[in-house]
């Protein structure tokens, strides 16, 4: 059995995923427990640790445009980076911004797992 690999001190899970004929790799925080406040739950929530719905079909869209030169995407609260990844392996040029710094941890794993090094974070 592999070794789960780690983000900072958090294991991670892979999750497979295919958008537009093509195949990702996410990684994505196997517990969220570490990242909640016991005190306030709600303060700080981590959001950023899921893939969701909306990012899936934001995704989908981006990947579906023709690439132009000279043109960028600022993705504003990247999470996991599942739509930067996406659109940056079609050929668009991606800027992916968090709050978080270990969303942004897990961006730059994901779009290094997936070869996109033309993705800024």
């Amino acid at each position: 059995m592999e070794t789960p690999r780690k983000i900072g001190n958090c294991e991670t899970e892979e999750k497979s995923l295919k958008i537009r004929g093509r195949h990702f790799t996410l990684l994505a925080p196997k517990s969220i427990e570490e990242y909640i406040n016991s005190k306030d739950p709600l303060q700080d929530f981590p959001l950023w640790a899921k893939a969701w719905e909306a990012s899936w079909v934001l995704a989908d869209f981006l990947g579906g445009l023709p690439t132009e030169p000279g043109k960028r995407f600022l993705e504003i609260g990247c999470g996991l980076g599942l739509v930067g990844v996406v659109a940056a392996s079609f050929g668009h040029k991606i800027v992916m911004t968090e709050h978080n710094p270990d969303a942004i941890q897990f961006a730059r794993a994901n779009a290094e797992l997936n070869h996109c090094s033309d993705v800024e974070v």
